[in-house]
Parts: structure tokens; C-alpha cells; sequence
């Protein structure tokens, strides 16, 4: 099967589920001068200091997750007695960021982090998704939903085993 077509195949999946995925773009390091409020949730509060202490298998991997809306991390913590949100004024200067557009190189960004490229282990594919983000100290997306999730979970990774062979990943 051709590369393209297993591409289509999973834009048509998404779509079929009603998944928002928008056409391809490209992923890019951008650099900022600007200063950013950001919110965290917090299920019974930070102790000591910031860290990248989530579990492994979140969208863009381990890290400490901050989102621009105010009433995200709310929608986490609010079932729990000790629960914060916290607030956070980042200045961007000096950070390498990657920015990833929602299209299939977000989709298979999320599913190498959540665990579900792990059958082409050492592949063209499954490396580039492993270094993307490495040596960032920021990574900006979107956060796939459950609906993503079971399009993700529902895309036969043994096309990805197919799409290693292809270089239409490797712009």
C-alpha cells in the first residue's frame, strides 16, 4: 500500500470519528521574545520545585503541562479537596520550542509518546518521532481528546510498519 493512501486512510478514519484532523502541516522551533500566562492544575499542590514530573506516557511525553486556558486544568482538579491552580507568567527568551500544527505529524507524535509505535521500534518513522522534540524546552500543541485517542488506539500500526520504508515523513 502506497504512502499516500494509508495517509488518506487515517485522515478518513479521523474523520469517520468525528476526530478533528486538519490537514498536514509542518512542526517548526520557533523563538520568542514575548512573555506568556499559563495555568496548572494540581490534584494537592506543588511541593519544592517545578518539574517535569507527569507520567511517561502523556501527548508530548514527560513533562510539566501548562495550558493558556484558565478553565482546562479546572475541568482536572475540581473533584479533588486540596486541589490549586496555579498561575504563571513565562518569559519565552532563550527556549527552544517546538510547535506542533494538529495534522498527522501531531497525531503520530502523540501516539509514539503514548506508547503505540513501539511495533516499528528503531524505524526511519519511530526515530524521527522519538528525536522531534528532543532538547526543547517547551513543546506547544494541542492535547488530543478521548475521541483522538480511540482513532489513535484504532489505527493499525502495522501500516506504520509500511510507512517506515516511505520517506514521505522525512521533509
Amino acid at each position: 500500500m502506497k504512502s499516500s493512501q494509508i495517509i488518506k486512510e487515517m485522515k478518513n478514519l479521523c474523520v469517520n470519528n468525528g476526530a478533528d484532523f486538519s490537514p498536514f502541516n509542518e512542526n517548526h522551533i520557533i523563538s520568542s521574545d514575548e512573555t506568556v500566562t499559563l495555568y496548572h492544575g494540581s490534584k494537592s499542590g506543588i511541593r519544592g520545585a517545578i518539574a517535569p514530573t507527569s507520567q511517561q506516557r502523556c501527548d508530548f511525553g514527560k513533562g510539566f503541562y501548562m495550558g493558556t486556558d484558565r478553565t482546562q486544568p479546572l475541568t482536572l482538579i475540581c473533584n479533588y479537596p486540596n486541589a490549586k491552580i496555579y498561575t504563571l507568567n513565562i518569559h519565552l527568551s532563550g527556549l527552544k520550542i517546538l510547535s506542533v500544527e494538529v495534522g498527522l505529524d501531531w497525531a503520530l507524535l502523540i501516539a509514539y509518546n503514548r506508547g503505540k509505535m513501539e511495533s516499528v521500534k528503531h524505524s526511519t518513522i519511530y526515530t524521527r518521532f522519538a528525536d522531534l522534540s528532543k532538547g526543547c524546552d517547551m513543546v506547544i500543541g494541542y492535547i488530543a481528546n478521548d475521541r483522538m485517542f480511540v482513532v489513535l488506539d484504532g489505527f493499525s500500526m502495522e501500516r506504520l510498519r509500511i510507512l517506515r520504508l516511505s520517506t514521505v515523513f522525512l521533509r
